[in-house]
């Protein structure tokens, strides 16, 4: 019996610039797969594309690592995240980062315990760190030495220490932070005390955005600060006491506190308890305002938008459903609208009317009820994009209106429950003629070949369930060929069986898809990859 011939793989020889082509339509999970295939890929995902993978360790489970285990020669790595939740974990911590810390452009620090010590011995080694992140159950504020400014490329700070063991030195992680990354523009804190306003103070001059969830009992000392830089505030009030935070808020330092920020571009606000007075002040104050967000317990009676026509370049617009009645001038540079909860179907129409230019609109489903949706297409003409938000079971009558939204290019859904007979019914939606994405967020179970087979609906138009893409069924004959092409390999009649490409055009984008049953290839270190968590 003649011995059958072994197929050799094939050098697909092309440019660096057209595999970087191919690999950017390719996402994290498939990138990761190829650069198993061979060096070359491997290295050339590694060197430019590095930046779409992090690293995660969890330091707890390494014992005396002398390096890094579950690292792959010729990678880069950007990012990296390291968990820890023992006490006496610090030193592998200082050994894993130290090993990486020459290419970081971001660390992420999960632990149970920081040593204000460890950390100024570790920031210098980070030379072209650009952004760190810190959370910490408790935080050692031992002695320090205070160094000179060691890391000016920090730009982005993010700091959640809950409790401090050594309260007689409560500055020390402070100096350390502020004495190794002076340049910070970009802060996200959890400020559970006043132990935790110094961080803001010093970064206050240059504080540019600032992204703060503050303890109810520290925002009168919070609203003491001035930030003259500031361009974005994103204030969320934590542990709210209602009562006591109408007098904190509403009537006494919040509104010189908003006032001192003069170059305002961007406000949020969450559980920010306030009469009308302050929005007709944001309304006066702030004409260069492109985004107001006003969430949770914000105005004693209804809210009214009168005035709102003064800011001529807002463009987002979050709101609550308790719309007052009162007239007001159309918006036309909105674009975007949101809303806290399902307004009433009349003021959803006089809204609607007022913002002639609207774009994207965000709806919660909670309180839907039928028909309330049938104004949207006749007020709202050049909507594109319909986010449907806080569902708990999908309704009939919601999926009947979306679909008279002939014009929608993208359509979002997320819902708790969704039945496998309705999910079929987005058979309906996925085929309206200028729809391009339809995404579905769920925690029920959908099978994934219902879901291909309402992606096979409407090719043009891409399915997301759950953040993951669903790629329609792949045709019989296609099936066929492929089983004819592989029996055509054993004959020796074709090499091209290690790599099977499907390089596919639409405009000016390209695709290749790789198959993983024909790649065969083993990892250096395929036996130690057990701590090795790349994700997005």
């Amino acid at each position: 019996m003649a011995s059958k011939r072994r197929s050799k793989p094939v050098d697909i020889a092309l440019p660096n610039e057209i595999w970087l082509e191919i690999f950017n339509n390719i996402d994290y999970k498939g990138l990761l797969n190829l650069t198993l295939v061979c060096k070359h890929w491997n290295k050339l995902i590694f060197s430019h594309m590095a930046g779409r993978f992090v690293l995660s360790f969890d330091v707890d489970q390494l014992m005396f690592p002398q390096e890094v285990i579950g690292m792959v020669p010729d990678r880069h790595y950007r990012h990296l995240c390291v968990n820890s939740f023992r006490l006496n974990s610090l030193n592998y911590l200082f050994r894993i980062v130290k090993q990486l810390a020459g290419n970081l452009d971001s660390l992420k620090l999960r632990l149970k315990m920081l040593d204000c010590q460890l950390l100024e011995l570790l920031l210098p080694l980070l030379k072209r760190l650009n952004e760190l992140d810190i959370k910490a159950t408790y935080v050692e504020n031992g002695e320090t030495t205070y160094r000179k400014p060691t890391l000016p490329t920090v730009k982005t700070l993010k700091l959640d220490i809950a409790n401090r063991v050594s309260i007689y030195k409560l500055g020390s992680l402070e100096w350390v932070l502020l004495s190794c990354i002076p340049n910070v523009q970009k802060l996200t804190i959890f400020v559970h005390g006043p132990q935790d306003l110094p961080i803001i103070d010093s970064l206050a001059p240059q504080l540019k955005v600032l992204k703060a969830s503050v303890d109810c009992d520290t925002l009168y000392l919070f609203f003491q600060i001035r930030l003259p830089a500031l361009t974005s505030l994103d204030l969320t009030v934590e542990n709210l006491d209602q009562q006591r935070y109408q007098v904190f808020c509403g009537r006494t330092v919040f509104q010189p506190f908003l006032l001192q920020c003069k170059n305002l571009k961007s406000i949020t606000l969450e559980h920010c308890e306030f009469d009308e007075q302050p929005l007709p002040m944001i309304f006066n104050n702030f004409p260069e305002l492109e985004t107001l967000e006003l969430y949770g317990y914000l105005m004693l009676d209804m809210l009214s938008l009168s005035g709102i026509e003064k800011m001529k370049k807002l463009k987002r617009l979050v709101i609550t459903e308790n719309i007052a009645s009162k007239s007001f001038l159309p918006s036309p540079s909105v674009q975007s609208l949101g809303f806290t909860g399902f307004p009433y179907r009349n003021d959803l129409i006089e809204v609607l009317r007022r913002f002639p230019n609207l774009k994207y609109l965000t709806l919660p489903g909670s309180n839907y009820v039928k028909g309330e949706l049938q104004a949207i297409p006749k007020h709202a003409p050049q909507l594109k994009h319909l986010i449907v938000n806080r569902l708990k079971l999908i309704k009939i009558d919601l999926l009947e209106e979306i679909k008279q939204m002939v014009g929608l290019r993208t359509v979002t859904i997320e819902v708790t429950s969704f039945s496998r007979d309705k999910f079929r019914l987005l058979k309906q939606i996925i085929v309206l003629p200028e729809l391009r994405t339809l995404t579905v967020k769920t925690s029920s179970n959908i099978p994934i070949g219902m879901a291909r087979s309402v992606a096979a609906t409407n090719p043009a138009c891409k399915l997301l369930l759950n953040k993951e893409l669903v790629k329609p069924p792949v045709p019989r004959l296609a099936n066929k060929r492929k089983r004819r092409s592989d029996q055509e390999v054993e004959s020796g009649g074709s090499d091209l069986s290690t790599v099977s490409t499907d390089v596919s055009a639409s405009g000016s984008s390209s695709m290749l898809s790789v198959s993983s049953s024909s790649i065969k290839c083993s990892s250096p270190s395929e036996g130690k990859r057990m701590f090795l968590d790349v994700s997005k």
